[in-house]
Parts: structure tokens; C-alpha cells; sequence
């Protein structure tokens, strides 16, 4: 992905917090293992089979994923299909303009979508923030994400001094996000400015 879309431009993420923050630790799926993917969704399938939700072939439902309409949008989709593709899952992009795709992800109909963050200030707080369960309502949690104890740990770490016991609860935080994965997070991006 960002060898083939972005020329080496960046770096796979491996947690929801950035590598260079305190409180990063990498979670321990982000990997390409294309046996536990297939197993992973052979047991997907087999679960929606019983559930009666497989489609009128007996396949997973197609995956609407929502994006931009952008040039790059365009290639990520094509790339996104193909990889999906490669574990049986078929997707189907739909490219809409930036404002129509925030009025979809805001008012909850969007099946899957692709957006990023860039941190306000240089605190792990800013990224564990879009996974508090009362920035559902303000627009900040677009993943939905509700976890009790997690939101319990970020009332708590808000109000913490920078300090050791401070970045641990990150961690821990960090965790829950990459066990319960709301959100499959992607890339840290390189962006290179040329000023003058």
C-alpha cells in the first residue's frame, strides 16, 4: 500500500497511537498473513451462514467502502479491491465528495469508509480521544466505539500530569483499540513540504 500508492512515503502503523508518541505499542495483528486471513474469514462465512446472511451464492455480501472522489481515493480503491480479493472479500467502492462523505460517516450510513487524523498537539490523548464514547455525539468518534472501562481510563488519563503512570494507560488504552478493533488503522504518511 504505501510502496505501490504512495512511493515509500510513510510507515505502516501498528497502533492507533504513532510510533513517535509516548504511549505507542505496536498491537500484534497488524502483519500480512494470508493462511489466518482466509481461516479468519472462512470462519467469518461460516458465522454469517448461520445467521442466514450470506448472499443469494452463498458468499459474504459484497462491502460497500465509502471514499472520496479524489485521484487517490480512485487508485487506493482499485488497490483495496484487489488485495480483498486475494481472501475471497469483494468490495465495492463508492466515490462521493468530501462533504457528502462526512454527512454519511456522521450520520451513521456508511457500511466502511476510509478517513484520517492528524494530531492537534503531540499527546496520544488526541488520537485515544476519537474512541471516547461521548465524542460519538460529537462527531469525533466516527468509529461508534463504546467501551466502559476504556472511557473510565480516558476520563482518568485527561486529567493526568505527563508521567510514567500516565503513558502506561496509554498503552493499555492502546490495546483495548487494537483488541476490540474498531478501525484498522493503516499508515503514518510522509508528507513533504518545499517551502520558498
Amino acid at each position: 500500500y504505501i510502496k505501490v500508492l504512495f512511493n515509500g512515503r510513510g510507515r505502516r502503523a501498528r497502533c492507533i497511537v504513532p510510533e513517535n508518541f509516548e504511549g505507542f505499542t505496536p498491537g500484534p495483528y497488524f502483519q500480512m498473513n494470508m493462511k489466518l486471513a482466509k481461516e479468519k474469514i472462512a470462519q467469518a462465512k461460516e458465522e454469517l451462514r448461520k445467521k442466514g446472511l450470506l448472499d443469494a451464492n452463498g458468499e459474504i455480501p459484497v462491502i460497500t467502502i465509502d471514499l472520496d472522489d479524489g485521484v487517490t481515493a480512485k487508485k487506493i480503491a482499485e488497490f483495496a479491491s484487489q488485495q480483498f480479493d486475494k481472501i475471497g472479500v469483494r468490495i465495492k467502492p463508492q466515490m462521493m465528495d468530501w462533504p457528502t462523505l462526512q454527512e454519511r460517516v456522521h450520520t451513521k450510513k456508511s457500511q466502511m469508509y476510509m478517513m484520517g487524523w492528524h494530531s492537534d498537539y503531540y499527546d496520544a490523548e488526541n488520537f485515544l480521544q476519537l474512541f471516547y464514547s461521548p465524542n460519538i455525539n460529537a462527531g469525533t468518534n466516527n468509529s461508534n466505539y463504546s467501551n466502559p472501562e476504556f472511557d473510565a481510563l480516558y476520563r482518568k488519563v485527561s486529567i493526568m500530569a505527563d508521567s510514567p503512570e500516565r503513558t502506561a494507560l496509554y498503552s493499555k488504552m492502546a490495546m483495548m483499540i487494537c483488541e476490540d478493533c474498531p478501525v484498522l488503522p493503516l499508515t503514518e504518511p510522509l508528507t513533504l513540504v518545499l517551502l520558498h
